[in-house]
């Protein structure tokens, strides 16, 4: 039953998902464990800029309870997490539209900020 809810509470999420997840498959050389990881951090990045800190800090907890902690591997959820914040931190304060939230994630990638089992 909380699953259900949780699935129709996040539809609303899936343009930012989508988005995020076209920007991450057109950077050229990214493996699929650091591409989910840019994933992640772009789509907390354009929900904490267009819908605040708190709606984007509660959607990637939600995500992650009901999708990475159930069904995915050990730790998943939490490296996930780590990532969603890092998007977090980039949409409060420093970026400014949704190219800016990919190129800080990808900063934030290249520097070792994103967590991700091959970077």
């Amino acid at each position: 039953r909380l699953e259900e809810v949780g699935v129709v509470a996040l539809d609303w999420l899936d343009p930012y998902v989508e988005a995020a997840q076209n920007d991450a498959s057109n950077v050229p050389g990214l493996t699929p464990k650091q591409a989910d990881a840019i994933q992640h951090c772009a789509a907390s990045c354009n929900i904490t800029r267009e819908e605040g800190l708190a709606t984007a800090l509660g959607a990637g907890e939600v995500n992650e309870l009901l999708g990475s902690d159930l069904y995915g591997a050990p730790g998943e959820g939490d490296a996930d997490r780590g990532n969603n914040y890092v998007g977090c931190w980039l949409g409060t304060f420093s970026a400014e539209s949704d190219e800016d939230c990919l190129d800080g994630c990808l900063w934030e990638l290249w520097h070792g900020n994103l967590n991700t089992t091959d970077n």
